[in-house]
């Protein structure tokens, strides 16, 4: 599901290694989020690799192809990230450059790690590969959670804890990381209450990052949660952005 932590685990992961705080037997992993249109629509080494070139110039692109063809891509990690959300990539009739090193057609000695939300992509069963299920936070790591999160005001990780065993429609929902994260940024420590259902909770958190944003860029904010007296540009931005979400 979406929230569950698949990013964040591939990106956690993607840092121990670099970090050597992991054991590993690659020198090199390369991360992709595969909603990148640069990377979406690669169809060889020198397109998939555009990726980091734009956010480093200095990278010896041929340089860095010529070792990964002369090796096969050995003791090297592909992370793609998303293939729920580009899932034509993996069809068989794609010409894109993750389906071919799926396929083993080039870097045949590559190692590959790829995410996606459970039975979106059924093409992925037909290559070889090991299954994982992130499954979220069970209770004990939902306490755990909230007390890191508010570790210097442990009273107001006793009153959250409290109010969310009070509310089983929120604590249902808490297993999912994002949604931990959202009622612990809202909760509201000087009444010790959550907004009076899901939705509303969502609301609060839109809004209070539109506030952020505004603060940062030194702009009045004036936002209200139900966004009625808004400009109709900040409507059409919310409208535009609900769209998105829901496609």
């Amino acid at each position: 599901q979406a929230g569950m932590g698949k990013t964040t685990t591939l990106k956690h992961i993607c840092r121990k290694i670099a970090q050597s705080k992991m054991a590993s037997d690659f020198p090199l992993v390369l991360f992709f989020p595969l909603r990148e249109d640069t990377v979406a629509s690669a169809t060889d080494l020198e397109g998939l690799l555009k990726y980091y070139v734009a956010h480093d110039p200095s990278i010896d692109m041929d340089s860095l192809i010529r070792w990964l063809r002369d090796t096969k891509g050995k003791e090297v990690l592909f992370v793609f990230d998303g293939a729920d959300e580009a899932r034509n990539l993996v069809k068989g009739s794609s010409k894109s450059i993750l389906l071919q090193l799926l396929k083993g057609k080039i870097l045949a000695e590559s190692s590959i790690i790829l995410s996606s939300r459970p039975g979106v992509c059924p093409d992925l069963q037909q290559h070889r590969a090991t299954f994982y299920e992130i499954q979220g936070f069970g209770e004990k790591a939902i306490y755990s959670y909230v007390k890191e999160f508010f570790s210097k005001d442990p009273s107001t990780a006793k009153a959250m804890i409290s109010t969310l065993e009070d509310r089983p429609d929120l604590m249902r929902g808490a297993y999912l990381p994002m949604n931990l994260f959202i009622f612990c940024s809202i909760f509201d420590t000087s009444t010790s209450v959550f907004p009076s259902t899901m939705t509303k909770c969502y609301d609060v958190y839109t809004t209070q990052v539109f506030v952020g944003e505004c603060n940062e860029e030194e702009k009045e904010a004036g936002f209200d949660s139900l966004l009625t007296a808004q400009s109709e540009e900040v409507k059409s931005l919310v409208s535009s952005l609900g769209e998105l979400a829901f496609e």
